[in-house]
């Protein structure tokens, strides 16, 4: 007589407890911290570039709206000038674009702009002169001063930053028409 031992083969065998290894889990946290480190500031560059781009843009949509109605002026001093766009504005654009974006996220000077450039469609682009204390490399070559940047576009657009690449008073000089 045969007897059937199937039943009593899996009624001894008893599910292992598993351990939970926190060196796993200590892997996979910091997977995720290392990954979040890497996309985050990689998300953030990407979308500052962009939107220096666009105000890049902006500016080239001002500048052929000047061109075609005459209307450039620049307003310092006191003053309005009425401004061509001929090589000294090619200059300022010139050195906006090596400059770069600067440094976002800076209040708006308290006091009227030191000079606004005026486009005759809505858009200005107000300059203020800038101390560049607390400025990451400022000092540097001997630059103390920096230029603040408001650009107000003619939909509502905002791009404002401080940049140690500009100087005013150069600015003005590349901008005045001569005489």
């Amino acid at each position: 007589m045969e007897t059937d031992r199937t039943g009593d083969m899996y009624s001894a065998v008893r599910p292992r407890q598993r351990k939970r290894d926190w060196r796993l889990w200590a892997a996979v946290a910091l997977f995720l911290a290392v990954l979040a480190g890497g996309v985050v500031p990689t998300v953030w560059s990407m979308r500052y570039q962009a939107k220096y781009r666009e105000f890049v843009d902006l500016l080239a949509r001002d500048r052929i709206y000047a061109r075609k109605f005459g209307t450039l002026t620049l307003e310092t001093g006191g003053e309005i000038y009425a401004l061509d766009l001929g090589e000294g504005y090619d200059t300022f654009i010139s050195a906006l674009v090596i400059a770069g974006p600067g440094r976002v996220g800076q209040p708006v000077p308290g006091r009227d702009p030191d000079a606004v450039i005026a486009y005759g469609n809505g858009s200005a682009l107000s300059l203020w002169e800038q101390d560049l204390e607390g400025y990451l490399n400022a000092g540097d070559d001997g630059v103390k001063e920096g230029v603040y940047l408001l650009y107000a576009g003619m939909r509502g657009e905002r791009y404002a930053y401080d940049t140690a690449g500009l100087d005013l008073g150069r600015i003005l000089l590349w901008l005045r028409p001569e005489g």
